[in-house]
């Protein structure tokens, strides 16, 4: 498996300008890219995209590599962040795109697009699992989105609502005092009035 969320992982050393080529032909050539196109966005030089082809070694068949043009085939390799946008495979997605490569512009909106992905794949899948009552899948979801998003606050709610439901009203009003003291200490803010109406029904019956 290749890793691109986190701190990059191949099963060969890169320099960096090979990862940060490779990730973006994976995630931003599916449909290929010119070679001129390429250079200009990542390199000064052509030879500079040549000698980075050059390190990714065995890994460039990973890629579909032409005369002109470079592309990736998302299907053709396990590489985490492919089975996430391609697979809607959402325990896929377990840290920020490439950590790292902070310096470079393209990876911050590819971070900025990953997780904005996340976050409504994420949504749609909670309430699938709310709708057939899998409550157990509904917590262990709700508990990795919180911890890549920890003010995500539909994730919270989903998440106290799948305790309830699993008759664990105790762990849901602990939770509840945890995420609370997380949004004061980081936002100076309070749970939306929904979920404090929510609590203080529960904390009541």
């Amino acid at each position: 498996m290749i890793k691109l969320f986190g701190v990059p992982e191949f099963p060969v050393t890169l320099p960096r300008r090979a990862i940060e080529l490779f990730g973006y032909v994976v995630t931003s050539c599916i449909r290929a890219k010119s070679r001129s196109a390429i250079g200009e966005e990542l390199f000064t030089s052509k030879k500079a995209l040549r000698q980075s082809l050059w390190a990714l070694g065995d890994l460039k068949d990973h890629l579909d590599i032409g005369a002109r043009h470079i592309g990736f085939h998302p299907n053709s390799q396990p590489i985490d962040v492919v089975r996430f946008e391609w697979g809607s495979d959402l325990k896929e997605y377990t840290a920020p795109f490439m950590l790292g490569f902070e310096d470079i512009e393209w990876v911050l909106w590819k971070r900025v697009e990953l997780d904005t992905t996340f976050l409504m794949l994420a949504t749609i899948e909670l309430n699938v699992l709310r709708d057939h009552k899998d409550y157990e899948e509904l917590v262990s979801l709700a508990e990795h989105v919180i911890k890549m998003e920890p003010t995500y606050e539909k994730a919270h709610q989903y998440l106290m609502a799948g305790l309830v439901l699993l008759d664990m009203p105790e762990l849901a009003l602990n939770h509840y005092e945890k995420y609370e003291e997380t949004l004061r200490r980081t936002m100076d803010a309070r749970p939306a009035k929904a979920l404090r109406k929510f609590v203080k029904e529960l904390r009541n019956h």
